[in-house]
């Protein structure tokens, strides 16, 4: 299943994913890997900056994509996160 038009690939300079699984369940991220749209290396889960694995400035000033393969809470914690940032910008 796919909700994003593989055009989006080529802006896109990181992906995060809630969990390992999106990689085998999500189309939205096995046709970009497939046609060499997107790298496995550019991929990483949120867990790596929640643990502190990724430095917060290595991926601040990026073009990133969140994909999500239906972890509710990490859903609620990104959208809270953005708010929060948009609230902060007077958005």
């Amino acid at each position: 299943m796919k909700e994003y038009p593989v055009s989006l690939f080529s802006v896109i300079e990181e992906v995060f994913i809630d969990t390992e699984h999106a990689l085998k369940e999500s189309g939205d991220l096995i046709e970009p890997l497939e046609k060499k749209l997107l790298r496995e290396d550019q991929i990483f889960t949120l867990g790596k900056i929640v643990t502190g694995q990724m430095a917060k400035d290595s991926f601040v000033s990026k073009t990133s994509f969140f994909k999500s393969v239906g972890m509710a809470l990490f859903d609620v914690m990104a959208g809270r996160l953005i708010y929060e940032k948009a609230q902060k910008k007077g958005l």
